[in-house]
Formats: C-alpha cells, sequence, structure tokens
C-alpha cells in the first residue's frame, strides 16, 4: 500500500496507518503549501511512477493470474516518465507528496531513535555482499527483530536532526524509492521491441549506478539510506527465517521465485527469498509492516502474505514482456545491492586512477564505514574534498592500529 496515492486511495489505507499520518498534521494548509512550494528534486517523477504502477497493480483484483498483454504499461509510458520536469506539478502531486513526506517521517524518526540506532550500528549483516549464505541467514537469525517501540514513548530523546540533514534523509530516500519504482514499472511493462526494452532498462541502470549530476554526498547519503531502510529495517522485519513458506504461493504456480529457490539449500533460500524481495520493497511497504506487523504481533499483518508479496508485482513477470525479439537483451536484471555502491565510486574516481580508488573505497567499506559513517553520514560535511579527507583519515587509522 502507499502512502503518497491521490485522496481517494490514501482512504484505502488501514486505519491505522491513517491515524498514524494524520494525527501528527498541525495545519493542512500549510503542509499542502509546502507540498507546492518546496524544490521537488525527485517527487514529481516519483508520483508519476507511482501512479502509473499503481493503476496496473490494481488488475491483481480482477485477474487470478497475471494481468493481459492489454492491461499492462507500456515502455513508452515508462520513456515518459524520464521526460517529467520539476516544473509539472500538478495538483493531485501536491496533495501526494505532502502525504507522503508526512508518512516518511516514521522512517527518519526510527533512523534517529536511540534503541534502533544501536541496533543499527551494531548489526553486521553483509547489505552489500552480492553471494548467498548460509551465514547470512544465521546472522539475520542471531540479531532477531527489531527493538520494540511503543507509539509516542515519553522520555525517548531522538538524535538531533538540523533541517538540512531532513533535507539530505528525505531526498535520498526519495532518490532511492524512484530507482525501485522505475524498476518495478520496467519488470511489468510491455514493450514492442527488445531493442525499446533494452533501451529503457539502461536508462533505469543508471538510476541505480550511475547519476552524473549527483555530488559524491549525495550518492554516500543514499547509499546510507539503503543500508538502513533496505538492508537493516528490511531484513529484520523478516527476521523469522523459518517463516518463508507462509510468504509463498502454491509450488504447482510455478513462479519465478519457485525456480530460484528450488535447488538452493535449505539454510540459503531465506537470504536469496529477501535479496529478490528487496526491489519490490516500497519504503512506504516497510512502513506499513513495521507498524502492523513488527510492533502489532497480534495482528497478524497482512493476513494474506502472499497476496500482499502479489500487489508488488512479486510474482508478476521480472523481465517485462517483448512483442518481437529484434536483438539480444546482454543484461542480468537482478538488482545486486552493491550497485547502489557504483554510482559512489563513479563520483569518486575523480580523485584517484580507477583501480586505486576501487580498492580505497573497498577497504573503507569493508572495514570503516560501519564505525566511522554508519549513522553520520548525513551530518558530514558535503565538500567532496572533505569526503575523501575523511575516508583516507579512517583508513590511515585502521592501518596504524
Amino acid at each position: 500500500m502507499y502512502l503518497n496515492l491521490t485522496m481517494s486511495l490514501i482512504l484505502d489505507l488501514p486505519g491505522e496507518l491513517l491515524l498514524l499520518i494524520f494525527e501528527n498534521l498541525n495545519d493542512l494548509d500549510d503542509v499542502l503549501h509546502l507540498g507546492r512550494a518546496s524544490h521537488h528534486q525527485y517527487d514529481i517523477q516519483l508520483c508519476y511512477l507511482i501512479e502509473v504502477n499503481q493503476r496496473y497493480t490494481s488488475n491483481y483484483l480482477t485477474f487470478q493470474e497475471e494481468p493481459p498483454t492489454s492491461c499492462r504499461p507500456t515502455g513508452q509510458s515508462l520513456s515518459k516518465s524520464f521526460q517529467v520536469l520539476t516544473s509539472d506539478l500538478q495538483d493531485e502531486f501536491v496533495w501526494s507528496i505532502s502525504t507522503r513526506w508526512q508518512g516518511l517521517q516514521l522512517l527518519r524518526d526510527l533512523y534517529r531513535h536511540p534503541a534502533i540506532q544501536s541496533a543499527y550500528f551494531c548489526s553486521s549483516l553483509h547489505y552489500r555482499d552480492d553471494f548467498l549464505s548460509n551465514q547470512n541467514t544465521e546472522m539475520l537469525q542471531w540479531e532477531g527483530s527489531l527493538p520494540h517501540l511503543e507509539a509516542n514513548s515519553p522520555g525517548v530523546s531522538l538524535v538531533p536532526f538540523d533541517a538540512r540533514q531532513t533535507q539530505r534523509f528525505h531526498q535520498s530516500l526519495s532518490a532511492q524509492w524512484l530507482a525501485i519504482e522505475a524498476l518495478c514499472l520496467w519488470r511489468v511493462s510491455v514493450f514492442q521491441t527488445s531493442q525499446e526494452k533494452l533501451q529503457v532498462f539502461e536508462k533505469i541502470l543508471k538510476i541505480w549506478t550511475d547519476n552524473p549530476h549527483r555530488e559524491v554526498s549525495e550518492t554516500m547519503d543514499i547509499l546510507e539510506i539503503f543500508d538502513f531502510v533496505w538492508g537493516f529495517l528490511l531484513r529484520r522485519i523478516f527476521g523469522d527465517v523459518t517463516d518463508l513458506s507462509s510468504w509463498l504461493p502454491p509450488l504447482d504456480l510455478n513462479l519465478s521465485i519457485h525456480f530460484i529457490l528450488h535447488d538452493l539449500e535449505e539454510s540459503w533460500k531465506w537470504d536469496a527469498f529477501i535479496r529478490f524481495l528487496l526491489p519490490h520493497m516500497r519504503p512506504s511497504n516497510i512502513i506499513e509492516l513495521l507498524v502492523l506487523r513488527t510492533w502489532n504481533p497480534s495482528l497478524s499483518w497482512p493476513p494474506d502474505k502472499p497476496n500482499f508479496l502479489r500487489q508488488l508485482g512479486f510474482f508478476d513477470t521480472w523481465d517485462g514482456i517483448c512483442l518481437v525479439n529484434d536483438v539480444h537483451f546482454p543484461y542480468d536484471t537482478y538488482i545486486a545491492p552493491s550497485l547502489v555502491e557504483n554510482d559512489v565510486l563513479r563520483r569518486l574516481k575523480q580523485y584517484g586512477s580507477s583501480s586505486d580508488i576501487i580498492e580505497v573505497w573497498k577497504v573503507y567499506r569493508d572495514e570503516a564505514w560501519i564505525k566511522d559513517a554508519r549513522g553520520k553520514v548525513l551530518s558530514w560535511d558535503e565538500d567532496q574534498g572533505w569526503i575523501i579527507k575523511q575516508i583516507m583519515t579512517a583508513l590511515e587509522e585502521i592501518r596504524s592500529g
């Protein structure tokens, strides 16, 4: 379910989530004015993608199997999203943006919550590891579930955030949500030719891995938010590694995820399930599961787990539908978590040879990131030279220690 739909769709959200959103609105007119007056770097394109995705996924209520080609979004509609301008602010998008910002405050406050921060800092899961491993499953099982937080807990002092940190958090979260929304839409779209399919996929791949307009600081902000929201919160929401079968439909449906899991060792299946689920999970889905499942286990939410994942497109085609195969498609459409780091690397390469900076980054990410950067990046100076110096200083401390 999405926190950023038009008014009619917002009212379809569970009452518990609506209360959480609107009990925190001080003045609705002020919120809507903010939504129209603010600079929207990613918001308008994100609104467009969500709207198209929502129109398509509504077909899951009509069709028991995959919706037919005639119901699917087209490659042209997806290409149009790359041409949306920040000046194309429609009235309905103002409400969507304002509501989304309000809902996403929960993730920002969790990032600042001492109990959550402590668990995040201590987590040793390898969020960037591209290889399936029983160790990841064992580690997740050992770390357990998230700390239980009572709503509006008295006496809890959140880590201070200034206005710029708040802006950086929301901008990074919106940027990564945009990457996920675009990929999800590509996966269920129908393309006239494989050439069109390839061209659109390469644009989406650039959203994930190569954004020349971004500074080093923004790429690192996005990486930090990806680690926290998708690497930490999402995996801990799905912390019960024995619960796989309850999330999957019957085997006789022969879905992609069934084929992927079939030949894996039992101890690897949960790790694979989370990795393939990750690029289908929007922040709004993570909020929903946190509020209605993780911290309210008595609700048994969602009541139909496979259907919940189906509404995300998890059991639909993952490779798009191509009407005419005119060129070879050379890519593996699996999006590995480490791809988010590629944007950081491309910006850092301005400061040294490719081989040197790749090695420096790998050592920093593996050995220094948790202590030096996790939970701190959003408060860092945004100057690129300062960031490079910070990385090198942390590495020198490791080597001298």
